[in-house]
């Protein structure tokens, strides 16, 4: 998989696969257009709502691994890198050896409740009178990070909330 290193965030290095942020930029684009057929006039709005997006599902990402890394840091254990790619995000670490079960459920639990932190801190924001595009980017904000941190919960397959039963049912 191709990434890009794009920064580094208190020595943890931030990744970014490229054809992961290209797939979100043709289906945001596809939804856009699907939905704002408006003819030539629409399109720099288009352009703009869909640059939006993706940015704020990279911000999105971004602050649920941090909140990963922060926790995963704070007891000891080595973070190398964060991967975005586009519709999911990954903390690449060492080994979690050592830590308390309690400690390892609270780094797993630490991205979702990021998000629904940061949701709950736009929500004074949303009733501000804005222009249109600064509102309609609020709500992306809302919508992307309470999204991503309920989804997250979901105990399935990769997702947070999977690894976060798998620790409270281990012996």
């Amino acid at each position: 998989m191709i990434r890009q290193r794009i920064g580094t965030i208190r020595g943890v290095s931030v990744e970014i696969g490229l054809l992961g942020i290209a797939v979100c930029f043709l289906l945001f684009g596809a939804v856009d257009v699907a939905f704002l057929r408006e003819g030539s006039a629409a399109a720099s709005r288009i352009l703009v709502l869909l640059t939006g997006q993706v940015s704020i599902l990279l911000v999105v990402s971004i602050g649920h691994e941090l909140g990963h890394v922060v926790v995963w840091r704070l007891l000891g254990v080595t973070v190398h890198r964060c991967e975005l790619h586009g519709l999911w995000a990954k903390t690449v670490r060492g080994s979690a050896q050592g830590v308390s079960r309690p400690g390892q459920i609270l780094a797993v639990a630490a991205g979702p409740l990021v998000n629904i932190a940061l949701a709950l801190l736009v929500v004074p924001v949303l009733s501000l009178p804005m222009p249109l595009l600064w509102a309609t980017l609020a709500q992306y904000g809302f919508l992307g990070n309470l999204s991503v941190g309920i989804t997250n919960l979901v105990p399935l397959g990769r997702l947070d909330g999977a690894r976060i039963l798998r620790l409270f049912l281990q012996r």
